[in-house]
């Protein structure tokens, strides 16, 4: 028998994620042109560092539809994995993380406010 996880991740966990992620795809941008302009765009260094790039924007967009379904209404923002006007991403991600706290008032996730 196949064990079937039907957890969700706290708001607090999709934000961390969406961070790293983002930082991650701005990192393996910079990469690709780096290797692109050095290598050549069809080197094996330029194609396996934009497979990465694409590696982790896809996985964005599993975790954005993922925390658009476990975050309900107002707890939930596109910004926790897109990257937007940052003042903009981090006014809507503080948006969020209230939220989160006032649900959660006990959550081990970085200190409330």
């Amino acid at each position: 028998m196949t064990t079937r996880y039907v957890h969700q991740l706290p708001a607090c966990a999709h934000v961390e994620i969406g961070a790293n992620l983002l930082a991650t795809h701005d990192y393996l941008v910079h990469l690709v042109t780096d290797l692109s302009n050095t290598y050549g765009k069809t080197s094996t260094q330029a194609m396996l560092a934009d497979r990465a790039l694409s590696a982790v924007d896809s996985l964005r967009q599993v975790m954005e539809n993922a925390s658009s379904a476990e975050l309900p209404g107002d707890r939930w923002a596109s910004s926790i994995y897109r990257g937007t006007d940052e003042g903009m991403r981090q006014d809507e991600i503080q948006q969020v993380m209230e939220a989160h706290w006032a649900d959660n008032p006990t959550c081990p996730c970085t200190a409330n406010g």
